[in-house]
């Protein structure tokens, strides 16, 4: 005969002891689960005060007359531009950074003002601006005196906006100073 409802099936089998076990488990443990979760806090203390935002800008002169321009294909490849001065910037585009054979052009900046580090400004405007690499490029700057000690890279807009450092990397002899690129701007370095 099978009960028709939970109260028939509950007076046919009796009581079941599981379920008055379970209940005093459940009253006994809740009020040590609700201490363990913290119950009540303190409020967050006070932590850093984050100042308000202040972008730098610079303002970078173009020898136009120093560009310099090669049609960069998938397999990657080189470009080379002196500055007035005689520095030497090599830019290294390596195989598959780029979607489609691209025409890159290199300038020399002139001139540099308004920066947060001192030390003599070289630099180049990477152009088409904006272009977005999937490889890391490499821009070597050797200057004409041979000396690249000290050296702290940089990048900024084509405007002289959203200026911001970049580390060197490390090698050579401190005669040309190297810095990796992820797109198109303006870059370069100060040297000591």
């Amino acid at each position: 005969m099978r009960p028709t409802s939970l109260r028939l099936r509950s007076a046919a089998l009796g009581p079941r002891p599981s379920a008055a076990l379970g209940s005093r488990l459940l009253i006994t443990a809740l009020p040590l689960l609700l201490a363990g979760c913290g119950g009540v806090t303190a409020p967050p203390k006070a932590t850093v005060e984050i100042p308000a935002p202040n972008p730098i800008s610079i303002s970078a002169d173009a020898d136009t007359a120093a560009a310099s321009s090669v049609t960069v294909p998938l397999s990657g490849g080189t470009l080379s531009a002196t500055g007035a001065d005689g520095t030497v910037y090599t830019l290294t585009i390596p195989a598959d950074s780029l979607l489609e054979e691209t025409v890159v052009t290199m300038t020399p900046l002139t001139g540099i003002a308004g920066a947060p580090v001192t030390g003599r400004a070289l630099g180049v405007r990477l152009e088409p601006h904006g272009l977005r690499l999937y490889r890391e490029a490499t821009l070597d700057i050797a200057p004409a005196d041979g000396v690249a000690f000290s050296a702290i890279g940089f990048a900024a807009g084509a405007d002289g906006s959203d200026v911001h450092l970049v580390p060197p990397i490390v090698a050579g002899d401190g005669t040309s100073v190297s810095f990796h690129l992820m797109h198109f701007s303006d870059h370069g370095g100060f040297t000591g």
